[in-house]
């Protein structure tokens, strides 16, 4: 029995949903976080659409596990699976930093750069060789290295996050994928070493996980649109001093920052001290769960609900 067919079957129907949801917020509020998560579960519905065509081919006509199929297919397949997976990897690391504030620059990410020309050189080539077993091998090596990284940094960075609602969810992502990783393994352990009496579990790694994240991108779609937005015009909103608790001396720091400020700017602007301003500051991070103002001034502007019509 096929179990792969129907549950990616389903989950490609919910992805399309989730992609609506999330296409319509990212019209309206043109957030960073919207745009990664956009371009996310684009990647997801990519290589479902992929296995679901192997697997279609497997249902009319079926053939034995190992013996692969026609090459016709296995290219159009590719065709969809392939970006899919290339956008999945340069899109998770990115997604991961803007999700912890943690900006990705300099040496970091100049190397996820080069993992990323890595991954698309390995898609490229795919498609045109008769064996392509050894290119699958590599492809599944870099998936499961990119994710396992990702959710590492994730780990690490969460009980950083000032925003209760966001850790929580973060950590609900993190449960997720997590079981995804477990499951991915397996099912490549499966499929590499013909493990015949656990067949009934392949290929239900990926539909699981997308209908996991599809039922959080719901949540996520409905928060977001429930929710105040945290600067309006330069300035921040009432909602978000009181979401961190900041005083109003705080919040007209963190304003001056969003322009620019630095340290002595502040100083001579508010008329005290440098070792006062980095008081001020030190306690905002605090508050807000940030270790510098490069992280600060991440969180507002990715989060930031801003209209766009």
């Amino acid at each position: 029995m096929n179990t792969a067919f129907p549950a990616i079957t389903v989950s490609l129907f919910s992805g399309f949903f989730s992609l609506g949801a999330v296409t319509f917020l990212y019209i309206r509020f043109r957030t960073k976080i919207l745009r990664l998560l956009l371009l996310f579960l684009s990647s997801l519905v990519l290589i479902s659409l992929g296995s679901w065509l192997r697997e279609l081919v497997q249902i009319r006509d079926p053939l034995p596990r190992g013996s692969g199929i026609p090459a016709e297919i296995r290219i159009w397949a590719s065709i969809l699976s392939l970006p899919g997976l290339a956008l999945n990897v340069a899109t998770v690391p990115f997604l991961v930093s803007a999700l912890a504030a943690i900006p990705l620059e300099g040496g970091g990410k100049t190397l996820v750069l080069l993992w990323d020309f890595l991954v698309a050189a390995a898609c490229l080539v795919y498609p045109f060789i008769s064996d392509p077993a050894p290119i699958l091998v590599v492809l599944d090596i870099q998936l499961v290295v990119t994710i396992a990284g990702s959710l590492i940094v994730l780990a690490v960075n969460l009980r950083h996050i000032g925003r209760l609602a966001l850790r929580r969810a973060l950590t609900l992502f993190l449960g997720i994928s997590a079981a995804f990783l477990v499951l991915l393994i397996l099912d490549i352990l499966i499929t590499r070493l013909e493990i015949r009496a656990l067949s009934v579990v392949d290929g239900l790694s990926l539909p699981s996980y997308l209908l996991g994240l599809n039922i959080g991108s719901f949540f996520l779609a409905g928060r977001f649109l429930d929710s105040e937005p945290l600067v309006d015009g330069g300035r921040l909103t009432e909602a978000c001093k009181a979401e961190f608790g900041l005083t109003a001396r705080e919040a007209e720091l963190i304003e001056r920052l969003l322009d620019g400020s630095t340290n002595q700017d502040l100083a001579d602007a508010l008329c005290i001290s440098r070792k006062t301003v980095e008081n001020h500051l030190y306690n905002i991070f605090q508050k807000m769960g940030v270790r510098n103002r490069l992280q600060l001034v991440s969180v507002l502007k990715a989060w930031n609900k801003e209209s766009w019509g």
